[in-house]
């Protein structure tokens, strides 16, 4: 399976990755809002992940409503495909803007579900464009995983933190609408 899109060329024959695909609002004043980010951390076919995980990512991220027509033209897509995964010696072994993280761990406290593996992930851009330490990311983690127990150090300790690396290649709605113009320009 190939595809071009602009200058760029794209092979996925068999090609698996661990993947994210994201939405985001541009906005002439601000940074990019996220509209919609979905995802999996296990190896998938990218040509059926890559349209599965954007049609779930724009119509189905429960934290936002679904992606209407009149946003398109606002809309950029980002795609991240996971590479040089690595457990990190402790939980903050990883540096802001080049890793994401994925925390991992029990509740040891006893208040809690005892049989819970908590586990969340953020992909490697998001604290630099959060403006976070490490110590609120790694905090901002815990919590996105739906645990609500005190975060001490004891338990920033016990995390089992994975860090990975991203290849990103984002286009515009823009961007993707002159390219299929001129592929229907190339039909005549």
């Amino acid at each position: 399976m190939f595809a071009t899109c602009g200058n760029r060329h794209y092979c996925f024959p068999t090609s698996c990755s661990p993947l994210f695909v994201c939405w985001e609002m541009l906005s002439k004043k601000n940074s990019p809002k996220l509209r919609g980010c979905i995802g999996s951390l296990t190896p998938r076919y990218l040509h059926d992940a890559l349209e599965e995980y954007a049609l779930q990512s724009s119509l189905r991220d429960t934290r936002f409503e679904p992606i209407q027509n009149s946003e398109l033209p606002l809309l950029m897509c980002k795609v991240s495909l996971l590479h040089s995964t690595a457990l990190s010696r402790h939980c903050f072994d990883w540096n802001i803007g080049k890793h994401g993280i994925i925390v991992q761990f029990e509740d040891r406290s006893g208040m809690l579900n005892l049989d819970k593996t908590w586990s969340a992930t953020y992909l490697p851009d998001v604290a630099m464009q959060e403006g976070w330490s490490k110590v609120k990311t790694i905090d901002s983690l815990i919590r996105k995983t739906g645990y609500e127990g005190c975060i001490t150090d004891d338990l920033r300790n016990s995390l089992e933190v994975t860090r990975y690396e991203s290849s990103v290649t984002k286009m515009t709605f823009q961007e993707y609408s002159s390219e299929q113009d001129r592929k229907l320009l190339r039909k005549f």
